[in-house]
Order: structure tokens, then sequence, then C-alpha cells
């Protein structure tokens, strides 16, 4: 059990992670040995146990990851603290049961003569895609792909791989040092030649395509036509963004700092998630407090459809729905087009099964309930000498990959993501959630503008790089010209093949063994 314990303990260091307000170095090389002790811990052990040790290990993982979640809930979310544990310990709870599924799974196949270290590696990488579909749409924060955030040659192979071919480099790199370990203290026969073979060749192709990828999309950045963008960091804080008394000075804050980046004279200029305090309906056709704007906005808001209910809650005639938007603004705040959240927080902006967990809103009564958007579709800015497409993610979003790639593929020529993370305060959530955007530049080859409420807001280039970022919990403007890069990754074409030939693979393996005698 100790060795899960420090299992869990050394992939959460391995992301960003805040002490005491403090966000420590860069720890992600921990992963690629974090995963040995629960190896060993699981290697021959029953299954029961190896589910157990495996649990243990995802628990304390996600717990050190997800602890914002209470300061999400309780703080901002005014759920009761007693509840609040609960959310987080039931939320960290269903995470961990993928690691521990994971364990069961590849000692019951080691049983059957599968070498243990292929088990493993196939098995993790089908899970951890399988988390990023279930429960509820998915929840992939945390994988141990974004661990290594700042090693931008290895992260090239994004772009044909995803984030699951990072995922199986460093689960196959921990299982060849347990097999090299187990060897080497004689509890094994021979080494594991196949395994660092496989693992050998794999990471040497992955350095050296991303040695030779990085200088192709970086001369590809400068050869391509560029968008100047500017970004507004309200910083405003989380508990005072929906009183009714700061309405005012939450949009003359904005207007400030938007006149400012006017004088860099952008194409566009962006505001975060829900930065407009106010309610645009569905008659609105212009927001009468922007209409000094000389510039093209984007900018988050709530919107509705439907007729505001006299009662609440409304009534199934009323057809009335919340939604979570981004709104495209011309010049003088004319509403030129807008985008609806489509993937929603599950207990943060509607409650799942709602007929079943109807006592959530009488524990919570302001929760508010949001409908997701019909699909993802692209915005388009028009201002400029020819039309560009975009698309936007609203807060977590940029968690998934599929969302981007649609965008991608329907012909968008820069991705922005809007979020506002004051919900997360100052804690690991706000440096985790940043490296998200990077993520989705590399793999569709796409510049990613970040705005965000009180940061990270930044600009990140089609190879990952930081293009320019705001400091954290500051009022700011960032100015800088985007690259619109007109590549076409393979992930962006065929999805995640990668994941699908892993969970084939595991499939295939499985099948031999069940019908083996």
């Amino acid at each position: 059990m100790l060795l899960a314990i420090l299992s869990g303990l050394l992939t959460a260091l391995s992301m960003p992670t805040v002490v005491w307000d403090k966000l420590l170095p860069n720890l992600g090389s921990l992963a690629w040995f974090g995963l040995v002790p629960l190896m060993m811990a699981v290697r021959g052990a029953s299954l029961k146990k190896a589910f157990r040790l495996g649990f243990a290990a995802g628990f304390v993982h996600y717990l050190i990851s997800l602890y914002w979640m209470f300061i999400a809930l309780h703080r901002y979310g005014e759920v009761p603290s007693p509840l609040a544990l609960l959310g987080l310990g039931a939320g960290v709870a269903i995470e961990a049961m993928f690691p521990a599924v994971a364990c069961w799974f590849s000692v019951a196949l080691s049983r059957r003569r599968v070498p243990f270290w292929l088990a493993f590696s196939l098995v993790w990488v089908s899970v951890e895609w399988a988390r990023h579909c279930v429960p509820l749409g998915g929840f992939g924060w945390a994988s141990l792909a974004y661990s290594q955030r700042e090693f931008l040659t290895l992260l090239q192979l994004l772009d044909v791989t995803g984030i699951y071919g990072v995922v199986f480099l460093i689960v196959l790199g921990n299982s060849v040092l347990n097999e090299i370990l187990l060897w080497r203290r004689g509890m094994a026969p021979h080494a594991p030649a196949a395994a660092i073979g496989l693992f050998v060749v794999s990471l040497l192709i992955s350095l050296v395509y991303g040695y030779f990828r990085l200088p192709q999309i970086r001369a590809a950045e400068k050869s391509s036509e560029t968008l100047k963008i500017s970004m507004v960091q309200g910083n405003i804080p989380q508990d005072e963004k929906y009183q009714e008394e700061m309405t005012v000075e939450i949009v003359v804050r904005h207007l400030v700092l938007t006149s400012k980046a006017e004088i860099e004279d952008p194409d566009l200029i962006i505001w975060p998630e829900a930065a407009f305090p106010g309610v645009a309906g569905p008659e609105l056709t212009r927001i009468e407090e922007l209409q000094t704007l000389k510039k093209p906005l984007l900018m988050g808001v709530v919107t509705y459809e439907g007729r505001i209910p006299d009662v609440w809650p409304a009534k199934p005639e009323d057809h009335f729905a919340l939604h979570n938007s981004a709104l495209l603004l011309e010049p003088e705040g004319i509403i030129a087009d807008r985008y609806d959240k489509v993937h929603l927080v599950p207990m943060g902006e509607y409650v799942p099964f709602a007929n079943v967990l109807f006592f959530i809103k009488q524990i919570v009564p302001d929760m508010t309930s949001f409908s997701p958007g019909r699909g993802w579709h692209l915005l388009t800015l028009t201002s400029g000498t020819s039309p560009v497409p975009f698309g936007v993610t609203i807060c977590y979003e940029d968690l998934f990959p599929g969302i981007s790639r649609t965008f991608t593929r329907q012909g968008a020529r820069f991705l922005v993501n809007l979020t506002n993370d004051g919900w997360y305060d100052r804690s690991s959530a706000v440096f985790q959630h940043f490296d998200f955007s990077r993520y989705r530049a590399i793999e569709n080859r796409r510049a990613m503008v970040r705005a965000t409420n009180t940061g990270k807001t930044a600009f990140f280039s089609p190879t990952g790089e930081e293009i320019a970022a705001a400091p954290v919990f500051e009022e700011a403007t960032l100015t800088a010209n985007v690259p619109l890069v007109g590549v076409k990754s393979l992930y962006t074409t065929y999805g995640d093949v990668f994941a699908w030939g892993c969970v084939v693979g595991l499939g295939l393996i499985t099948a031999r063994v069940a019908f083996r005698k």
C-alpha cells in the first residue's frame, strides 16, 4: 500500500502543483518512473489486491491534482463544507476507479502469460482513453501526458498520436524500468529485451520526429499571414463577479483595458468567459454598453432563449434555456454571431440525472442550470481583407481534444479558449488548465489564443511555444501577432487512431487469452 501511495504522490507532483500559493518547479520527469512502485506492488498480487492498490494510487494522485474542486464548490459555489468535501471525495473516487481497473486487468492478463509490461502499457492507454469519454462525457484532467508540458521535442508527436502516444511512451518507460529492476534483483529469469527494444525504438522515433518537425512548423509560421489579436484580463475576483452593485465597475474596467488595447490597432479584441455581467436575450442585436467599440470584440456572456418565465422554475411551454456563450461583436457593439458552449460541466453548469438528484437544487438553490448549445460551429472574423474562421472553446472544453479537432476540420484558422479560472483561486488548477491549450495547438497545428479572467492569459504557437503570456492575478492587456498556419496534421485528419489501435490490440490479446486452453 505504501508503494501504491508513493506512485500516486510522484505522478501527482509531475503535474503543475501549487503548495501554499507557490508553484513548484517543473517536476515532469517524475512521471517517467512514478508508476514503478505501483507496478512492483501489483506484480503477482491477487486480482482484488491489485484493484485496491490501483485505487489507492489513483486516489492519492487525483486528490492532490483535483483538491481545487473543494474551493470551487464551497468557496464560490456556496455548497456547504461537508457536501463540498463529499463532492470532492466522490469525484476523486470515480477517477481512481480507472487506474484500479488498469491494475486489475493488467494482473489478470499477466496470469495468462501475457508479458506484464505489454499488458500494463496497452491497458493504461485504453483506460486513459475511456476516462476522456465516461462518465458524463469524461474528465481527462491530470493525464500523464500533461506532465511533459515543457518537453517540446517530444510533444511534437501530438500531431500524429494525440496525447495517447505520449501516455504510451511514459507508461512503457515505467514498465521497462520495472522489468529491469526485477531482473537485477533476480526476480526475473532474463533481461526484458523486447520491452527495452520497443521503448528505445519508440522514443527515438518520437524524438527524431520532433527534432525535424519543430523547424518545419516554425518555418510555416514565418511564411504564413498573421492576425493581430489583443486580450483583456480583467482580474475580477470570483466572489464579486455576479454582485449586482459591481456590474458597472466590471464593464468599465474591461472598457478601460480595451481602450488601451485599441491603441495597438488589433484585428480582434477578446474578453474572457462570462466577462460581460449582463444577460443577452434572443432579440438583442446590439450591446448598448459597448457602442464605443472601435474594433471587433469576442467576449463571454450568458445568453438565453425562449420566454423569461414569470414563475421559477421555468415551465416546458416557456421554452426557456440559458447558455454559456461567446458573442462576436462588430464595432459599435453590433452582434455578428455567437457560439453556445456544448460540453457543460456536471454539477457546475447543470445537474446530471436531475430527476434523481432533485435534492441538489434544494441544498444549493442558486445553482444555475445551463443548456448545451446545438453543436460546434465556427465564428468568422470579417473585418479584415478576407474572412478568417476560428473555433471557440469555453472553460474546460479545451480539455477534450475532439472539440478543437472538430473546429480545425471545419476550417478554423486559429483556436480560442475563453475561460474564467477565478473559480480555482490560486490553486494548481490555474496552471494545470493552462497547459491544455498548448496541447490542442500542437495536435491541430493551429495557434491557440487563451483569454482568462484572472490568468493565465497567453498565446500559443502551432508548435506549442508561448508567444506571449500575461502575469496571473493582475489586470492586463496582451497583444501578439498570431500565425495563421495552414498545415493539416495527421491527428486532425484521423483523430485518435493510435488510442484505438491500443484498444483493438488489447481486445485481440484478451480474446486470444480467453479462448486459449
